[in-house]
């Protein structure tokens, strides 16, 4: 409803969308599980195993961002730059929003640690 497509733009967007979507939720199962295997250390967490998570997620982060730069690129051929953006603007926004819920619930490195030890 929010990209406004007609019926031809529809045809040309969904395809494109669905590969998309695809590629993006192979990343999301990802990070996800990155996510849970440093909560599974994260009150004893060890430098090597601080590296893997770190590194992981920026790694994550920079296909998740190669990714959107793929697929706007495809729908602006597709359907033009603004319809484009408008997808990209979207879909960056709810990206964002995910992450931040994430980060508001995952013990950052030593807060679990205080927290057992009050």
């Amino acid at each position: 409803e929010y990209m406004g497509l007609d019926v031809q733009q529809g045809a040309k967007f969904w395809p494109i969308y669905g590969a998309y979507e695809a590629k993006r939720e192979k990343l999301a199962v990802a990070r996800i599980k990155l996510i849970e295997g440093y909560i599974d250390q994260s009150d004893k967490i060890t430098a090597a195993q601080a590296d893997k998570a770190a590194t992981g997620a920026l790694t994550n982060s920079i296909s998740l961002s190669n990714l959107n730069l793929e697929y706007y690129k495809k729908i602006k051929t597709a359907l033009g730059a603004v319809k484009a953006a408008k997808f990209m603007q979207l879909e960056t926004y709810l990206q964002t929003a995910w992450r931040a819920f994430a980060q508001e619930n995952i013990p950052l490195i030593g807060e679990l640690e205080k927290t057992q030890q009050n």
